[in-house]
């Protein structure tokens, strides 16, 4: 299983004076469950198209969040709306599971 290490620059570039450990450590599989549930609107839809369960996707996200120290999901009932953080780190989501991916072949 991978790991990347969230870079000093995502925290002084998102998360304002709010200090992230540089030992914050960030599963790519937890990257690829926040965007899965972004792309598909819901963790229920998320889990549909993925075939991953939605409790499983629920706590990949969870634990994204806790280790970033910033919810990027707002859940209500059955649906879910980003954060402002949210919003901000998608697209360097998506550059991170593009690195992973070259780094990984």
């Amino acid at each position: 299983m991978s790991t990347l290490t969230l870079h000093q620059s995502l925290s002084a570039n998102y998360f304002g004076t709010k200090h992230v450990d540089q030992g914050t450590i960030m599963r790519a599989e937890q990257v690829q469950a926040f965007i899965d549930v972004t792309e598909h609107g819901s963790f229920a839809a998320a889990a549909r198209h993925t075939g991953i369960k939605r409790s499983t996707l629920s706590a990949a996200v969870n634990a994204l969040e806790d280790s970033l120290g910033v919810a990027l999901i707002e859940r209500s009932g059955n649906s879910l709306q980003l954060t402002a953080v949210g919003e901000s780190v998608l697209p360097d989501c998506y550059r991170l599971l593009t690195s992973a991916s070259r780094i990984n072949k």
